[in-house]
């Protein structure tokens, strides 16, 4: 048998199994089975595209990331440094298909060379 330790009150830091006793002394009843996890495990993205100023190019970009089982949570735009910021969440495969949607949105819409301009 594991020898438990013990806190200050006197309560087992470790589940011996055989030993352990709860906060009030009785027999601690131990759970084998682990927590379920989720059916499709939540991802997060915050691309962050080189465009601030045109709110038409930017609502199309969200736009792209609006696929089933994602939720864009937030947009920041900056005219000044001319980007803009998309935080979205959802299933991780739907997540990478916003991506990809996102990024050829962005090929369409938007060209750098222009950005040069500027500076």
């Amino acid at each position: 048998m594991q020898q438990a330790s013990e806190d200050s009150q006197g309560d087992s830091l470790v589940n011996d199994r055989e030993g352990a006793r709860g906060s009030q002394g009785q027999a601690a009843v131990v759970d084998d089975a682990l927590p379920e996890s989720p059916r499709h495990p939540e991802a997060y993205a915050v691309p962050n595209v080189s465009e601030g100023r045109d709110p038409h190019t930017i609502q199309a970009l969200v736009d792209a990331c609006r696929v089933p089982h994602v939720r864009v949570l937030d947009v920041h735009s900056d005219p000044d440094h001319h980007r803009s910021v998309i935080t979205l969440t959802g299933e991780s495969i739907a997540v990478q298909d916003a991506l990809v949607s996102l990024a050829g949105e962005c090929v369409d819409r938007i060209d750098l060379r222009l950005s040069l301009i500027h500076i």
